[in-house]
């Protein structure tokens, strides 16, 4: 079985390009960092169209005849994928029925941490806002004995993600600010996309405004890091932003640009967070809504981050620009 043999070494690859480190002694702690965020996305990208592509051609029942075959790593890395294959294609019930594996197989604490986030993530974007929170409480527990602050920073960030989702801004703003406290001195990878974490509080905290600097920030940290996934999410946020503002030709002109992103990488779009624009796109109607989008999806890729940054600028708060 060709396929077979293939999604077992694309798994093994992931997992050595996952842990890999650049700990040469002339790069810097930001270079390192975009370094090793570009080995996870080749990485995950590796995994997820691998066992994508076995399942695709297989079946979820050959799943099951092959995991006698699989060491409990590789089974894991495996399952994990999937789970996460149909969650950026936003499968998102199905990756909640799915997410359970990973947790079953996961041979040691972190990777029970890990698939607990991976779970709370599907619970999440299914709108099982309560399970999601408990699923990250438990991986937030297992984070905290792990002796591993840049994996505790992950998993805070992620806690707080399902406490905004519950409208719980204290809690939330909380676990942001104990991540950045013991993510900061390892510089944890995570805290490069710190930004998007506290626009997504300054929306749910009812402040719009204060959140287009922030994301601005994270689409141009995103584009460098060429997390093309990322962009796409940051660019649903800044729409989301704008229209909670009333800047209705500049929201929908952003979530054109996020909505030609998404359909170029085949990546779901935010739906944390989209309420307000979801509700301009009603109040105008879908001709109105399709005129306004019209200039964004002609953007062309190089042109995306640059046009919805600058609109997010021209509306966010002066002082919040001047900062950075």
């Amino acid at each position: 079985m060709p396929e077979v043999n293939g999604a077992i070494e694309l798994g093994v690859a992931g997992s050595v390009a996952i842990e890999a480190d650049d700990s040469g002694a002339n790069a810097s702690a930001r270079r390192r960092c975009a370094l090793n965020q570009r080995r996870r996305q080749i990485a995950s990208v590796l995994l997820r169209r691998g066992w994508g592509y076995i399942l695709k051609v297989s079946g979820l029942d050959h799943l099951a005849a092959l995991e006698h075959r699989l060491d409990d790593e590789v089974r894991w890395l495996a399952l994990f994928a999937h789970s996460l294959y149909l969650a950026d294609t936003g499968r998102f019930d199905e990756s909640c029925r799915f997410a359970d594996e990973p947790y079953r197989v996961a041979p040691d604490a972190r990777t029970h941490a890990d698939a607990l986030m991976l779970r709370g993530d599907s619970n999440l974007w299914k709108g099982n806002t309560a399970e999601g929170a408990k699923d990250y409480a438990q991986a937030v527990a297992l984070a905290r004995e792990a002796d591993d602050p840049a994996f505790l920073a992950r998993a805070l960030l992620l806690e707080a993600q399902a406490l905004m989702a519950a409208g719980l801004v204290d809690e939330a703003a909380a676990r942001l600010d104990e991540a950045r406290a013991v993510g900061t001195p390892v510089d944890a990878n995570i805290l490069y996309y710190l930004d998007t974490f506290v626009g997504d509080l300054a929306v749910v905290d009812g402040r719009p405004a204060d959140a287009l600097e922030p994301y601005a920030r994270s689409l141009e940290h995103a584009l460098a890091d060429g997390n093309l996934t990322q962009i796409v999410l940051d660019l649903v946020c800044v729409a989301e932003a704008l229209a909670a503002l009333g800047h209705d030709a500049e929201s929908l002109e952003v979530a054109g640009i996020g909505e030609s992103q998404s359909a170029e990488l085949g990546a779901a779009s935010d739906t944390l967070h989209d309420e307000h624009l979801r509700a301009l796109e009603r109040r105008l109607g879908p001709t109105k809504s399709a005129e306004l989008k019209e200039s964004g999806r002609a953007a062309g890729p190089a042109e995306r981050v640059a046009r919805a940054c600058q609109l997010a600028r021209s509306r966010a708060p002066a002082h919040a620009v001047a900062r950075e």
